[in-house]
């Protein structure tokens, strides 16, 4: 026993705590749930709930009342109307569960070991079975009320009141046929309900929160009067009814005070009438005291604990601490009542428990009971799941084992109960690593082995809840009782850290006192950093969004063109933003990264189709559109956008980062200017490796739809991530082609064949041009590919135009430098090359001409008469091309029909006009008609045929 073991060496938690996932149902006890047979299993199968239930002196008491009066001793029972007011989490839920069991299982109670010591208690039932009602706030509708069919005879039944429930549940429809009219007119039954509990009794009758339906009924007229008059007026026939018969007991439950029903004068005035009626019977019956709620969370979260001789000598090292330090902790913490205190409290001390029961329950929307159960069990979830990686000494649970990070449910309980503020206090100075206390324990070391600044932190701010004035907060010797354990941390490193603490939180505040001294507690008003939190308030949506492009605008790509989202940079110089931003994109032919504002997101992880469908169009829109105009190069653009998650962590950081400049320009007389510098700096390089990883989401336009990826790891620099980090992700999913097969081209028709040549123009501007086609890094895909399969004699390289060209170079020649805006340049099929055997022997390739195919048809023979079928195409006599391009498609249209005219700013107005003649016949379907045709059709010409 000299040794002391870690509690999680000794007490193991039940099942549904440790497994998985914690279903918070489990602490949500409801009777109604328990009587259809909806509840969760522990609360359905009768011997688990038992096991799990600790059978308080409250508990005891009103079971035996309750069996006593089952069994017909009226002397022992007392009064049979039992009415129990407690406060919100009191413990009557599982109180009226437990005497619900107690009277359906009567004689057959006594065959559950884990009743033995209860029954012990209060005797033994002499009762077979009782019959049991259920009515709660939720059972019938008072508009509605409840319709079913009954399971004997089949009858459709519709329950509309109170009377009308008791009355079905106690004995079926023979039962209800005695109120059936009363329950229809929803009109109080007088001098008739004894009869029903003659025909079922033994009976036992359940209503919980009453006030809470009365208040509902009060909408519901009943003539003269409303449903709630009528329910009050039912209370007292069925007290009466009680008396008049000896084997029947009324259990009923009111709130602790008016306070709890309703903040309007009719619930109150219902809350007083209702207690009046029932006489306050048994007012001071509480289900669960003070001292008895340690032992109710002990059975309720743990199945198993050492001996009472095991949890002592653990809780003698506490004492002995404590005697050693007497000046240092409170004194009540050295006297016989707190030892006994702690032994209960096991494997918690008693403090964490105390932080609920005596301070957060001051909120009377805490449900005490309920409300501790459910967040105890989500802190022994976590350390029961992280008990490998816990350090130091861990004989007890203590509040400053609570990782706000692991544990949402606090925070939120603390939101919903305390105000929403206490989220950012909880962000700023409790979770995350960048957190202040965390930030504490990282820099100094004897601290971070116990992460002692962490578990202050967490102390004080749980305790921050409740009392007001000088005992608001909590004192400096209260936390060392909260903290210090056996054979860990010297106490003196609790003042340190508080020391700390007060330098760099941002939301702790603190009192002296000359009777306590100082008391620590957060508040959402904000403390050193005021005028920072201030001007975040005015630091607007565009600054943030500004600054965050204004770091893109610093890096200068070796793959990318980086472009802004050009509707931010009209938004930054004040430019109307009814403007048709993608005539603010240039028509470009290198590889281009537009970065769109962090505002334009993509939610993580939301499935395949679920995409920004807003942000797709905008996208779209600027791929493929130039103003009123087609984009020429359409198969350049990559747009780089930001998560919703991601931009939602930079509003933070950068609106703090700009007010931190703001109060550096306007009090720089009145600041520490080190200690804001230094502020900053933390700020700027959190934001950039903020920035980097918001931005998850590469997208292309592909045909019409819109395609995405997903980044998933990130560097530490913007520069690094989008010319390594995003550049290679587009290289490994095939986004991006440094090299292009040879099956590649030959499949999008960019290769030569034996009858036709390709200039290299084409092939290049193909891949820049069409975004159903793959996109190349750059000049240099093409041009390495080429090399290759130059050197694998897959073509020869030709000078000249469309069908006359030389050939000028062929393997082993080395292959020349190629300049792909060259029209000029040809790639030729080596088949194209093949001389007949009969022709002279071949000349030098350099000196071979042109040799077009040889005729197979006759030219003296006479032509033969064309099929009759498919028909002939029309003939068209002229085609008209008008119109006025615009200065983008000048050097395509040149391109196309005349020669290039390059680098001249002008103005055309054209019309070409081509009649079809003899040697050369205007057709459709034919190469060169469709062609000019789909030219003027990307170039917004006019194109006529007569």
């Amino acid at each position: 026993m000299n040794t002391l073991s870690p509690w999680f060496a000794l007490a193991i938690p039940h099942d549904d705590i440790s497994q998985p996932y914690l279903d918070e149902s489990l602490f949500a006890a409801n009777l109604q749930q328990v009587a259809m047979g909806t509840a969760p299993e522990t609360y359905l199968d009768k011997e688990t709930f038992f096991q799990k239930t600790h059978f308080t002196q409250g508990i005891k008491s009103i079971a035996k009342r309750v069996i006593k009066g089952l069994s017909g001793h009226t002397q022992e029972a007392e009064n049979r109307v039992i009415s129990l007011q407690t406060s919100f989490g009191g413990g009557k839920t599982h109180a009226l569960i437990s005497l619900y069991y107690l009277a359906q299982l009567g004689k057959e109670a006594k065959e559950y070991p884990s009743l033995k010591a209860l029954l012990k208690y209060t005797g033994k039932p002499s009762f077979k079975r009782a019959q049991t009602a259920v009515f709660t706030n939720t059972s019938n509708d008072p508009t509605q009320g409840r319709r079913l069919t009954d399971p004997e005879t089949g009858q459709k039944v519709h329950l509309r009141t109170l009377w009308g429930e008791i009355a079905y549940q106690l004995g079926g429809m023979s039962a209800y046929e005695i109120i059936k009219q009363n329950d229809r007119n929803r009109t109080a039954p007088k001098g008739l309900f004894h009869k029903v509990l003659e025909q079922t009794s033994p009976a036992l009758i359940l209503i919980d929160e009453l006030a809470d339906y009365s208040i509902a009924a009060a909408g519901v007229e009943v003539g003269a009067s409303t449903l709630a008059d009528q329910t009050i007026s039912f209370v007292q026939e069925l007290t009466e009814a009680i008396a008049a018969n000896p084997t029947c007991v009324l259990v009923t439950t009111l709130p602790a005070s008016k306070i709890e029903v309703a903040n309007s004068s009719k619930g109150v005035e219902i809350f007083l009438n209702l207690e009046k009626r029932l006489g306050r019977l048994a007012k001071d019956t509480k289900p669960v005291n003070d001292q008895e709620i340690y032992q109710v969370i002990r059975r309720r979260l743990f199945k198993k604990v050492p001996s009472e001789s095991q949890i002592r000598h653990i809780i003698s090292q506490y004492i002995q601490l404590y005697e050693r330090h007497e000046t240092e902790i409170p004194k009540q913490a050295l006297t016989p009542a707190y030892r006994e205190k702690m032994i209960h409290a096991y494997p918690f001390h008693p403090e964490l428990i105390d932080i609920f029961k005596d301070r957060w329950a001051s909120n009377h929307n805490f449900q005490r009971t309920r409300g501790i159960l459910r967040i105890l069990a989500y802190l022994i979830k976590d350390l029961w799941n992280r008990q490998n990686s816990l350090r130091g000494s861990h004989y007890l649970i203590h509040t400053s084992d609570i990782e706000l990070n692991n544990l949402e449910i606090i925070t939120t309980e603390i939101s919903k109960l305390f105000g929403h503020g206490y989220d950012a206090v909880a962000s700023a100075d409790l979770k995350g690593k960048t957190a202040n206390a965390p930030f504490i324990d990282q820099h100094k070391p004897e601290y971070g082995k116990h992460k002692l600044a962490q578990g202050i932190a967490s102390t004080i701010f749980m305790a921050s809840f409740g009392p007001t004035g000088n005992n608001k907060g909590i004192s400096i010797q209260d936390l060392k009782l909260a903290l210090l354990k056996p054979k860990s941390f010297n106490h003196n490193s609790i003042n340190g850290a508080i020391d700390a603490l007060e330098a760099r939180a941002h939301y702790l505040h603190h009192s002296s006192l000359a009777s306590t001294g100082k008391r620590y507690w957060f508040h959402t008003k904000p403390n050193i950093n005021i005028l920072i939190n201030q001007y975040k308030g005015h630091i607007g949506k565009e600054e943030i969004l500004f600054y965050t492009l204004e770091q893109f605008k610093k890096i200068h790509s070796k793959h990318f063109q980086i472009i802004i989202d050009p509707q931010l940079r009209l938004a930054e110089k004040r430019i109307l933003t009814d403007i048709d931003v993608s005539t603010k994109i240039p028509t470009l032919k290198r590889l281009s990264l537009i970065v769109l504002s962090p505002e334009r997101t993509e939610r993580l992880n939301q499935g395949e189709g679920k995409q920004n469908k807003e942000l797709n169009a905008y996208i779209e829109h600027i791929a493929t559109k130039r103003g009123g105009s087609n984009r020429i190069f359409r198969n350049t653009f990559l747009f780089l956008c930001a998560s919703q998650a991601g931009y939602n962590q930079l509003i933070d950081p950068i609106s703090t980062l700009l007010a931190c400049h703001r109060v550096k320009e306007e009090y720089k007389d009145q600041i520490d200017a080190q200690t804001l510098n230094k502020k900053i700096a933390e700020l700027e390089s959190l934001i950039k490796t903020k920035i980097v990883s918001a931005y998850a989401f590469v997208k292309k336009v592909k045909r019409e739809q819109i395609e995405q990826i997903q980044i998933n790891s990130f560097n530490d620099s913007l520069a690094e991530q989008i010319d390594t980090g995003v550049y290679d992700l587009l290289i490994e999913e095939d986004w991006l082609l440094e090299r292009i097969g040879i099956r590649t081209l030959n499949g999008l028709k960019l290769f030569p064949t034996a009858t036709q040549g390709i200039a290299i123009t084409k092939i290049y501007e193909s891949f820049l041009r069409y975004n159903n086609f793959p996109m190349i890094t750059g000049p240099e895909a093409i041009k390495v590919s080429l090399q290759k399969y130059y050197e694998q004699k897959k073509f020869a390289i030709g000078m000249g135009t469309e069908g006359n060209y030389t050939v000028t170079y062929f393997y082993p020649d080395p292959m020349p430098t190629l300049d792909l805006r060259d029209e000029d340049i040809y790639l030729i099929s080596p088949s194209a090359l093949e001389t007949p055997k009969e022709e002279a022997p071949p000349i030098h390739k350099e000196e071979l001409p042109y040799v077009p195919p040889p005729i197979t048809q006759n030219p003296i023979q006479e032509p033969k008469a064309p099929p009759l079928t498919p028909p002939t195409p029309i003939q068209i006599q002229e085609i008209v091309i008008s119109g006025s391009p615009s200065v983008d498609h000048f050097y395509e249209f040149l391109r196309t029909f005349i020669r290039p005219l390059k680098n001249n700013e002008i103005k055309l107005e054209v019309r070409i006009s081509a009649k079809s003649t003899e040697a050369s016949p205007l057709k459709e379907e034919t190469d060169p008609y469709e062609a000019v045709k789909k030219a003027a059709e990307i170039m917004g010409l006019n194109f006529y045929k007569h």
